[in-house]
């Protein structure tokens, strides 16, 4: 009995939408389209690849977790370097420590004098100290999705280190200077992504981003953001005791993720 009252059930339930599938019937509606959520970031992306080649595809260099300061040559600090080392015990005899510096070792075998002098740049740090890991991550998929729309990005390195073979040995180590050439050398935009820790952020920072046109040193935007990615489809599930309710989408707020939104957030402000 249990069988057939089931089977009746499920014929019922059935008989609407079968019917709709008979000959002369119309067809059954469509479910809604699920809403993508990346539809923004793809629309971003072809929106800056169509800007990007009408502007006969610019230069860009990024500056990330970097800032370009107002600072043109290279500041250094001496910086002294203590270092103690323990040895045979030998009465008076000389001995060099790792910085080359001489040592007399006294009877309990400690090296008492091993001390040096550096020079350290206190230009051209880091913006911010942000997580070494989490921002390589952050700083590659950004990159990447530049480059999947045939940007021509040019790397800050590499061409510091080819205008330093044009330069007297005593100017290679201003960084500041070879920086300053490098941003004359036919670069057209120079963007800076600035992260700084925000505990209150779901991803955890806010970046400042500002889009730079060098050759007429004018600011073209500048904006902050979390980059917090669109969450997932929304969707209709019950809930006991109140029928039945739209639950958010799922977060989707990863690294990767983060990239792509602040890469297409940046991409926007260019086509503005």
């Amino acid at each position: 009995m249990r069988r057939l009252i089931l089977v009746a059930l499920l014929a019922v339930l059935a008989t609407p939408a079968i019917a709709q599938y008979r000959t002369g019937q119309p067809e059954v509606r469509p479910p809604p389209a699920v809403a993508d959520p990346d539809a923004p970031a793809n629309a971003a992306l072809n929106a800056f690849a169509g800007w990007y080649a009408a502007a006969g595809k610019p230069r860009l260099l990024f500056f990330w977790n970097r800032a370009l300061t107002d600072e043109t040559t290279t500041r250094r600090t001496d910086k002294v370097i203590e270092d103690r080392r323990y040895g045979e015990s030998t009465s008076g005899e000389t001995t060099a420590n790792r910085f080359g510096e001489a040592t007399i070792k006294d009877m309990d075998g400690v090296d008492r004098k091993v001390t040096s002098r550096e020079s350290e740049a206190i230009t051209g740090k880091a913006y911010s100290g942000v997580n070494k890991q989490a921002s390589g991550v952050l700083e590659t998929v950004f990159i990447n999705t530049f480059l999947a729309t045939g940007t021509d990005i040019v790397d800050r390195d590499a061409l510091i280190r080819r205008l330093s073979l044009s330069n007297p040995k005593d100017d290679r180590g201003d960084i500041q200077f070879l920086e300053t050439q490098a941003l004359a050398s036919g670069i057209e935009y120079l963007v800076e992504i600035l992260p700084d820790p925000q505990t209150s952020s779901p991803t955890g920072l806010v970046f400042t981003v500002k889009i730079k046109h060098l050759p007429s040193s004018s600011l073209r935007a500048q904006f902050q953001t979390r980059a917090v990615p669109p969450a997932g489809p929304s969707r209709i599930v019950a809930v006991p005791g109140t029928g039945f309710q739209r639950q958010a989408g799922a977060d989707r707020t990863t690294p990767p993720l983060v990239a792509v939104q602040l890469a297409t957030e940046t991409m926007i402000h260019f086509v503005k």
